[in-house]
């Protein structure tokens, strides 16, 4: 299957997807953030009204020196065709994100161009390699 997101003006990568908890989901939108190695970052003006489970804390070092420490929860999430649980920090910023941790095993293609994102899941069935996708891109 395919998630499609889109391109913004500033050449920020963004895709929507349904985030649920305790008390209910919601469709939100996450920036696709390639420095952030979690899997979500969602702010508690979200998390909160979702009912999320805390699992505890998180720790790591941001740019320009320091350390972060949000709260770690989880969230039901449809990914794609699947539905899983996630890993989601949170804290008092305004952006949601989606980080590298949810990314990993799948193909992200932009085209800045169309201002068109894609993203594959690993599963559907497609067997190119990265050389063949980077062939295809240029």
């Amino acid at each position: 299957m395919i998630i499609k997101g889109i391109i913004d003006g500033q050449n920020r990568l963004w895709v929507k997807i349904r985030v649920a908890g305790y008390h209910g989901g919601r469709e939100i939108k996450f920036r696709v953030d390639t420095a952030f190695d979690g899997e979500l970052s969602l702010p508690v003006s979200l998390a909160v009204p979702l009912g999320l489970a805390l699992v505890g804390e998180s720790e790591y070092g941001i740019a320009g020196g320091g350390t972060h420490k949000p709260l770690k929860f989880t969230a039901s999430i449809q990914w794609g065709s699947k539905n899983k649980l996630a890993t989601a920090d949170v804290d008092q910023g305004t952006t949601p994100l989606i980080g590298m941790g949810l990314l990993n095993g799948y193909v992200l293609l932009a085209d800045f161009d169309k201002k068109e994102l894609v993203i594959k899941e690993p599963e559907s069935g497609e067997k190119e390699s990265n050389k063949e996708i980077e062939r295809k891109s240029e």
